[in-house]
């Protein structure tokens, strides 16, 4: 009566196992994928709740979880001095630095970096970095909403360490070695699809709380002018650039069909007297009709 009762039990386990994975399009087929797989299907998933037996609701989130990122090119006259002012400028706002590199095209230095700010200086840091002594030509932020996504993640943990504790439960009960050996297969599954969830929850969680901000930086002799007499000037010199293509492809062109337009005008001289004679027999003949 025991073996029949454990074995009804993990039934249920592993009902609601399947059940819980059929309500959600996070995973499917194998168990074994990367924490960067788990991310790509987070970041393809429905935007409807999903169904859970764990009974949370998404409106129960206290707060939103928001991730700002920003990309910007900066210009400056001296990059030493700059870059000291603006590792200074980092050190205030406890920014980390990434992805640091640095390529030099003749005379022409360029530094491209990825920043990481906490979050709640995100704003801050873009103006303070504006005021400084680069001049900042392009700048481009976003915020993205990541709340259902969050709590759509928390749901499934929530599941998953629930049907956890369940079977640890008839594992303490089992006696049965076959029993066992299936809990086992179970529970590491299980613990499996915890740890990817958790790992990208801890994405997740450094995203809302630190800010990405690509920058490009280029050492420039004159800075970039955005005004409306640059732009008209950027406009005149482009109209003079696209003519002189324009008569460059026609002068192309012309060199290309030479030797048939050389060929056209030989027969035209050949045939010029010929033709000419032939048009004036023709035009007599007509007035002498005329006269008759």
């Amino acid at each position: 009566m025991k073996k029949i009762l454990l074995a009804l039990c993990l039934f249920v386990v592993l009902l609601t196992g399947c059940s819980s994975k059929s309500g959600t399009n996070h995973y499917t087929g194998s168990y074994a994928v990367t924490s960067e797989e788990a991310k790509g299907d987070y970041a393809e998933a429905e935007q409807a709740p999903q169904a859970s037996n764990s009974g949370i609701s998404l409106e129960q989130s206290d707060t939103e979880k928001l991730v700002y990122t920003g990309w910007m090119s900066v210009e400056t006259k001296d990059m030493d001095s700059f870059l000291k002012e603006f590792a200074e400028l980092v050190r205030q706002y406890q920014g980390i630095t990434q992805n640091m590199t640095e390529n030099n095209y003749g005379n022409r230095r360029n530094l491209s970096l990825t920043l990481r700010v906490p979050a709640k200086d995100f704003e801050s840091f873009i103006e303070a970095l504006r005021s400084g002594s680069g001049s900042i030509t392009n700048i481009h932020t976003n915020v993205e909403n990541i709340t259902r996504r969050y709590n759509d993640n928390e749901i499934e943990i929530e599941a998953l360490e629930t049907q956890h504790a369940r079977l640890l439960e008839l594992m303490a009960q089992a006696e049965d070695l076959s029993d066992i050996i299936l809990i086992e297969e179970k529970l590491t599954d299980v613990e499996t699809r915890l740890n990817i969830l958790k790992s990208y929850r801890s994405e997740m969680d450094e995203d809302v709380a630190y800010s990405t901000i690509d920058i490009e930086i280029s050492e420039v002799k004159t800075y970039t002018r955005t005004s409306f007499g640059q732009r008209l000037k950027e406009a005149f010199e482009k109209s003079w650039i696209d003519f002189a293509d324009g008569m460059g492809n026609f002068f192309i062109g012309l060199v290309y069909y030479l030797p048939v337009i050389l060929l056209l005008v030989v027969l035209c001289l050949i045939l010029r007297k010929p033709v000419g004679k032939l048009f004036g027999k023709l035009r007599r003949g007509r007035k002498k009709e005329t006269t008759e």
